[in-house]
């Protein structure tokens, strides 16, 4: 049954009347007026706090690019018994192509290129997917043969690590008006390289079913490999008994562009 807001959630951002579900990410976003509404599990509420104080004071003011960021209630509190808000942002992601979702990813790490560095360590399972993917963590036992051997012939190449996007293939929408817009920020210090590669991996996982995705963001076999690696390992961390076909499948894909360009 899906947790609805409560009245004194509602108005303590400064809303009256009823809140309307949202449809997308994990179900769990409600709109009421002119904000979005979500339980922020306490594992997230560390993160939730340094993107209201540390990410968003770094933002650069002239951005055309709308990012979804907390917002505080009435009383200056980020979290009312576990609830956060956001701007309701208008647009929609149905049927963006993957030159302007592109083109969101490049605008939103120009931003986030000054960020802070010390974003708070997490433990949920994209988390820890996403440093198992880069060897600091453990792959789960039932990862596949297939996948370690993958990971094992991928370079490691020495890139600058920033504050990045990791589930932007969704999580953007465009306006005829407002522009280009980023929601459910889900991030990560890693290179930038990699955040467009998950949204490569994502697009030919999903929507394409073939390399061109990767190939239109310049994505290299490395990154697409660890790409690939936190995406599985998150399957596997969420309790999956069986890894989803369409990512199982671009293991040969991933290793032939790594052949094509010599690794």
């Amino acid at each position: 049954m899906r947790l609805s807001v409560p009245d004194h959630v509602l108005r303590a951002f400064g809303q009256h009347g009823s809140a309307v579900p949202l449809s997308g990410g994990q179900g769990t976003s409600w709109r009421a007026g002119d904000i979005v509404l979500k339980p922020v599990p306490v594992q997230g509420q560390e993160t939730w706090s340094w993107l209201h104080h540390r990410l968003a004071p770094s933002l650069p003011r002239e951005t055309a690019l709308r990012i979804a960021l907390p917002v505080a209630g009435s009383d200056g509190s980020l979290l009312v018994d576990g609830w956060g808000a956001n701007r309701w942002m208008p647009g929609s992601g149905a049927g963006l192509s993957l030159r302007r979702r592109a083109e969101a990813a490049r605008a939103f790490h120009r931003a986030t290129g000054a960020a802070p560095a010390d974003l708070p360590t997490r433990q949920d399972p994209w988390a820890r997917a996403d440093r198992q993917a880069w060897g600091q963590e453990d792959l789960p036992p039932e990862a596949p043969g297939a996948l370690a051997e993958l990971l094992d012939q991928l370079p490691v190449t020495e890139q600058p690590l920033q504050i990045v996007h990791g589930d932007l293939a969704g999580n953007i929408i465009d306006h005829p008006v407002h522009g280009l817009g980023v929601l459910d920020l889900s991030l990560y210090r890693r290179p930038v390289a990699w955040a467009e590669a998950v949204l490569a991996l994502d697009v030919m996982g999903w929507e394409t079913g073939h390399g061109g995705a990767a190939v239109q963001v310049g994505a290299s076999a490395e990154m697409l490999g660890r790409a690939l690696a936190f995406r599985l390992c998150a399957e596997l961390n969420l309790g999956a008994r069986r890894l989803s076909s369409p990512l199982m499948d671009l293991i040969p894909v991933v290793r032939r562009l790594a052949d094509l360009r010599g690794r």
